[in-house]
């Protein structure tokens, strides 16, 4: 499947910023893997867990305190190889919480981890949308989202426009051949 694409929006939350590694630390665990053990252990649904503890910890440093993603910065510098190569447009298409006291706060830390990792000047544009329904509001032919969440990637699925789940910057490199886009 080949599409004329133009623009590569890619998600923060898990794809550059390691969400899952701060919220463990902001819960004491020095060691991910303990984290989520602790979940697992007291029988909570991650996703339900994260939602809740979300709330706790939003305009508390969750986005202020953390560390990019293993391999973020390399994902962002093959995209940027894309980009140069095919001349597209390299955005970030990050959610916020919609309909919080708190959405402008994290605004302002998601920000504040994108300049302080070296990312903001790697991105021709940074959209903030109210939730990750609301990307679906930039699905398109011509764009791809590098996400990692599988239900924006049903959401894209459900309206045929392209999306890369990601899980690492190989596989999404691999993804993204299949819509003609090589290094």
């Amino acid at each position: 499947m080949k599409h004329q694409i133009n623009n590569l929006n890619v998600d923060i939350d898990g794809v550059l910023y390691d969400y899952a590694a701060q919220m463990a630390s902001m819960d004491g665990f020095k060691y991910q893997c303990r984290w989520f053990e602790y979940i697992q252990n007291n029988g909570y649904n991650l996703h339900d867990y994260m939602r809740v503890k979300f709330e706790e910890y939003a305009e508390h440093g969750l986005f202020l305190n953390g560390k990019p993603c293993d391999g973020a910065h390399d994902l962002v510098s093959m995209l940027t190889l894309l980009k140069n190569k095919y001349n597209l447009k390299l955005n970030i298409l990050g959610a916020l919480p919609y309909d919080k006291p708190y959405s402008n706060t994290v605004r302002c830390h998601k920000i504040s981890f994108l300049k302080t990792y070296g990312l903001w000047d790697k991105f021709d544009e940074v959209i903030f949308v109210n939730g990750s329904r609301s990307k679906t509001d930039y699905a398109n032919s011509q764009s791809i989202l590098i996400d990692d969440y599988p239900r924006t990637k049903k959401r894209f699925d459900d309206l045929n426009a392209p999306m890369v789940l990601y899980r690492n910057p190989l596989d999404t490199m691999k993804e993204l051949e299949k819509f003609g886009l090589t290094l």
